[in-house]
């Protein structure tokens, strides 16, 4: 038979709080009555007895509010609180709390044999939950047959911790206790047999078996004892004898309608409409269970539990979207009913996936949760049947079959789930894990991730044999073999380093994956200085993919390290026709790398291609002012004199102290010698060399001057610079000086 979760719990709720189903929202002080404790060995029946002969009297006073028997006393059993526990005030004040009331009342009673006659002795204590107070009231001593005297002591001890006068005369008990006994003796074994026998609650067991006949006793010889009944059908509904219950429920309506039982009696006669009600629900007998509720709505038309009751009805019935707007309305009525606002948020999921489908999936999500995976298996395959979009539980079927190891089936789940929602991140990863649980096997991924968490937490060492035996597990398992290199490496064992490197390489298929782990591996050799075969490496990558531009940058920069400049400008001018995926630092330091290759093989135009492009794109890169500098000379060299002036005058703007100002001032003076424009090379040669007079550019600065001055006519003024030059090359150029002059003699 199939368990359905979501009208279980409604139902247990039902059972469970029915009785805290208070007719009126009242402003007045609430009293919860325990049933009396037993102080020696005798009968414990008395202490529900005794309870409702001060109840009784409470129920007519307008003041005070008292809460139902039934609900006391499920929670006194829920709570294991033993029936001969005497109350103290951390124990009241937990008890009070779950139910609901202001004032607890509880008490203990003996029996003293006084000459002929037995007599009573009842203590009882008074908790005020508000204020965390204990009142001790009075001891009361009667004769065991006469309850009028023990309520006329009694009753006036407990309205007077309540301020509250007695203006009217004390109803006498106009029953014959010893008829009235056997129902509490009923009552003593129905509690019994509710902490004896668990959830095997049947009416063919023995103690309820004693139960039912006591009650019937004091039914039979006292028909008109309104309580018979009420306790009557508890025990109906609690052995689920639902036709008995609904019987007896009727008789108490009709009784209590008869007898017009004080000012509770409404609020007694909504409750019992509400609990024949639910039996009629439990009995699937809603038209029987819908009036039941109007009666009680007649009776209070803002009556919560009604609604909620009515919001039962509408979802057994199919109707989700009417079960949810009468739950919210018993929430709105009523806002500490938390459980209307909980039940109506799964109404509306019922609305939007179905109700069947809903739950379905939710009585699978109890299986799987309490461990029973295959049960919960069968509910989400027939939640997913019933409505195949319903995301949430086609996640649990891929967790519960991934959990039991049918990897083909939820990897099937897997992308269901995420061809409903493509951005279900946690579905992702579970496919991930599933189809690599497929691939390698469970027990190394297990050991994989085992030794990967160490890996994190750089525990190499530690890692490794986790590793090494998912390797075992699974030879082919790529990343054990990536990470078990990546520890290798990260110790400094490089020959054990390379081996696992090398076996992770080829177990890789897609070329452009192994074209970066090739580059990956290049990148590790090269932070150990092994240049050589790091270019190995890096070479089989580009091979692969040759749009590899991290490849061709370190290649570049690699071989710009060891002056192989040709290699180094073509790997830089690779990585620089990819940028794509290329960070702004790799971007600009590829042109970087390529400007300065150019310059050195003495190519300026390309120099200056790539120079033009890293200071338009990168202005603020860490080497702007030397990449300036050389754009200046490049522009010198090409033959761009103009262009390198304004350079240079913006240069002076943005670096007015930069190290490379002695530089572009040369090039500045440079310039114009270059364009012949011999008088403004004479003048900024001079005052570079006035400037600089140990420049590192003072032979090409004298040498300029002296042929700026030569072709502006003034030879003296030319022999003083040539004279200035060191070593052999001066004699001549003094000497043609001369020449020039047509002065043999000193030529």
């Amino acid at each position: 038979m199939k368990i359905r979760f979501f009208p279980l719990l409604i139902g247990i709720y039902l059972i469970f709080f029915l009785g805290i189903f208070s007719a009126y929202a009242q402003e007045i002080p609430s009293i919860a009555i325990l049933p009396l404790s037993v102080r020696d060995e005798v009968d414990g029946y008395l202490g529900f007895y005794l309870r409702d002969l001060i109840k009784d009297v409470l129920d007519d006073m307008e003041q005070i509010e008292v809460i139902d028997n039934i609900l006391i006393d499920e929670m006194l059993r829920e709570s294991k609180i033993s029936r001969n526990v005497v109350l103290v005030q951390s124990m009241a004040q937990v008890l009070g709390k779950r139910i609901g009331a202001d004032y607890l009342l509880s008490g203990s009673y003996r029996i003293r044999q006084l000459g002929d006659r037995e007599r009573l002795v009842v203590s009882m204590r008074l908790f005020d939950l508000n204020q965390g107070a204990m009142i001790d009231l009075k001891s009361t001593v009667f004769d065991f047959n006469n309850p009028n005297e023990f309520r006329q002591l009694m009753i006036p001890e407990v309205l007077k911790s309540f301020n509250i006068d007695l203006t009217e005369p004390i109803k006498p008990f106009i029953y014959d206790p010893q008829l009235i006994f056997p129902l509490y003796r009923g009552v003593e074994k129905m509690d019994e047999a509710l902490r004896t026998y668990g959830s095997a609650q049947f009416p063919d067991k023995p103690l309820w078996k004693e139960a039912f006949a006591q009650a019937q006793e004091t039914v039979d010889a006292v028909p008109e004892y309104l309580e018979s009944y009420y306790y009557l059908a508890y025990m109906y509904q609690k052995t689920g004898w639902l036709a008995k219950e609904v019987e007896t429920w009727m008789k108490y309506v009709d009784l209590l309608e008869v007898t017009g039982k004080g000012k509770n009696s409404i609020p007694r006669a909504s409750r019992a409409y509400l609990r024949l009600a639910n039996s009629y629900i439990s009995q699937k007998k809603y038209d029987m269970a819908e009036k039941s509720i109007n009666q009680a709505l007649n009776m209070n038309p803002g009556n919560a539990e009604a609604y909620f009751l009515l919001g039962k009805i509408s979802y057994d019935q199919g109707k989700s979207a009417e079960a949810q707007e009468y739950w919210n309305k018993a929430y709105f009525l009523d806002p500490s009913l938390k459980e209307a606002q909980y039940f109506a948020g799964e109404a509306g999921k019922a609305a939007v996936y179905g109700k069947d489908a809903y739950e379905s999936y939710r009585t699978g999500y109890t299986f799987y949760a309490n461990g029973d995976l295959k049960t919960a298996e069968g509910y989400f395959r027939n939640a997913v049947q019933l409505n195949p979009n319903m995301k949430e539980a086609q996640y649990w079927l891929g967790r519960t079959l991934y959990d039991l190891g049918k990897l083909s089936d939820a990897e099937v789940t897997w992308r269901k789930v995420i061809e409903i929602d493509p951005f279900d991140s946690q579905a992702k990863r579970f496919l991930e894990k599933t189809i690599q649980e497929k691939q390698y096997g469970r027990n190394a991924l297990i050991q994989f991730r085992q030794g990967f968490d160490l890996y994190q937490e750089a525990k190499y060492v530690e890692a490794i044999p986790y590793f090494e035996r998912a390797v075992q597990e699974s030879p082919r398992f790529q990343d054990a073999h990536e990470y078990l290199a990546r520890s290798y490496y990260l110790l400094g064992q490089k020959d054990k380093y390379l081996k696992e490197r090398e076996k992770s390489l080829n177990l890789i298929e897609q070329p452009l994956d192994k074209a970066w782990q090739f580059y990956l591996v290049g990148y590790e050799l090269f932070s150990w200085n092994e240049k050589g075969k790091a270019i190995d490496y890096l070479q089989k990558a580009v091979a692969l993919n040759n749009r590899l531009s991290e490849a061709h940058l370190l290649l570049g920069e690699i071989y710009g390290s060891m002056n192989q400049w040709k290699q180094a400008a073509y790997h830089y001018t690779q990585a620089s026709s990819v940028e794509e995926n290329s960070t702004e630092e790799d971007q600009s330091s590829v042109l970087w790398g390529a400007s300065v290759s150019y310059i050195q093989l003495g190519e300026w135009d390309k120099a200056l291609e790539f120079l033009n492009e890293l200071v338009k794109k990168y202005p603020y890169a860490d080497f702007i002012e030397e990449a300036e500098s050389l754009r200046i000379e490049a522009m010198v060299k090409k033959g761009s004199y103009r262009d390198a002036r304004v350079s240079v005058q913006q240069f002076q703007l943005r670096f007015p102290s930069g190290r490379f100002r002695e530089k572009i001032q040369f090039y500045y003076a440079l310039s114009f010698y270059q364009e012949k424009q011999w008088k403004e090379a004479a003048q900024a040669l001079e005052s570079f060399y006035k400037n600089y007079p140990q420049s590192q550019y003072r032979k090409e600065t004298l040498e300029a001057l002296g042929y700026s001055y030569r072709n502006l006519g003034q030879e003296e003024k030319a022999r003083d610079y040539f004279a200035q030059i060191e070593g052999q090359e001066n004699a001549f150029l003094v000497a043609d000086t001369f020449y020039q002059e047509k002065k043999w003699q000193q030529a």
